[in-house]
Formats: structure tokens, C-alpha cells, sequence
């Protein structure tokens, strides 16, 4: 049973327990930098998540300004082809009635409505392409802040573990601690 009373003693080391110094001490240092280097981890991965988060909905937003400019073109395409046939229905009703639609009256209506058809197409495509480029620009400041989370986490990593490691040397440091590191 001379054993059991040397347990005290192991633990306290030469600075007794209260100093942090025997090997209870030494493993809450070695907590506490555990501690840190957890945190440093949490500080990487939250800001890589972040990131690739912000990434996956700009390529989202992305993906959805490329069927923006599409609707575009198909909607310029759409408004033609509805002037063509309005012309073509206004041809059709001039010539039944005799009308020549070469000048006067009937060839200002036929220009009036191409005109006015293939301004509906450009009134249509400019709207398509301006939520195409407001998308374009949501998804650039997605990314910005992507890649700003990352840094910041990538920043916080640093900051945590300088932090923990200047924890740890100090309270190696400490007056009345015995404890010492041997490096090699």
C-alpha cells in the first residue's frame, strides 16, 4: 500500500498541484492547447463551408442568368415571328378588300406594325438580359463573400492558434513551474 500514497506526490511535482506544474497541470496545458488547435479546425472549416456554400448558389444564380439570356433570344425571336403573322393576316385582309399595300395608308400600317413588333422583341430581349446581368452580379458578390468567409476563417484559424500556443508557452513560463520541453 506504499503506493497509494505516492499518488499525491506524482501529480503535485515539484511546484505542488496549485502551481500547475505536476502532471495534472501538464495535462490541462496540454487540454487547453488541445482546446485551441480544435478551435483553429472550427475557424477552417467554418469558413471553407461558407464558402462553398456561397459557391454552389452562384453557380445556381449563374445557371440561372444563362436561361435568362436564352429566354432573351427566344423572346425577340417570339415577338417577329408574331409581327410576321400579324403582317402577313393584315396582307391577307388588304388584298380581299383590293387594297393595294404598296403606298398610302396601308403600307404606314404594315411599317407600324413591324415597328412596333420588333420593339415588343427588344422591350422583351432588354428585360431578359437585365435579370440575366442582375444574377451575373448576385453571383460575383456570392463569391466575393465566399472567398472573404474563407479568409476569414483561414484568419481566425491563425489568430486562435497564436493565441492558444502564446497560452500554452506562458503558462510553461510561469514562475515556479519546473516543467521543460525538450525539442529533438
Amino acid at each position: 500500500m506504499a503506493w497509494f500514497a505516492a499518488i499525491p506526490a506524482m501529480f503535485a511535482g515539484g511546484g505542488g498541484a496549485a502551481g500547475g506544474s505536476g502532471m495534472l497541470g501538464m495535462i490541462g496545458k496540454g487540454m487547453n492547447l488541445a482546446g485551441s488547435m480544435s478551435s483553429m479546425a472550427g475557424s477552417l472549416q467554418q469558413g471553407m463551408s461558407a464558402n462553398a456554400s456561397a459557391q454552389t448558389n452562384a453557380d445556381a444564380l449563374r445557371a440561372n442568368a444563362a436561361v435568362a439570356r436564352q429566354s432573351a433570344t427566344i423572346a425577340e425571336q417570339e415577338a417577329h415571328k408574331e409581327g410576321k403573322i400579324i403582317e402577313g393576316t393584315q396582307r391577307s385582309g388588304y388584298a380581299k378588300a383590293g387594297v393595294d399595300t404598296s403606298t398610302g395608308t396601308p403600307l404606314a400600317v404594315l411599317g407600324m406594325t413591324v415597328r412596333d413588333k420588333a420593339l415588343e422583341g427588344l422591350r422583351e430581349k432588354y428585360k431578359w438580359l437585365y435579370q440575366a446581368d442582375q444574377l451575373d452580379r448576385q453571383a460575383e458578390n456570392l463569391e466575393d463573400m465566399g472567398k472573404a468567409s474563407k479568409e476569414g476563417g483561414v484568419f481566425g484559424a491563425l489568430t486562435k492558434g497564436l493565441g492558444g500556443a502564446g497560452t500554452f508557452l506562458a503558462s510553461l513560463a510561469k514562475k515556479g513551474s519546473n516543467t521543460s520541453i525538450r525539442l529533438g
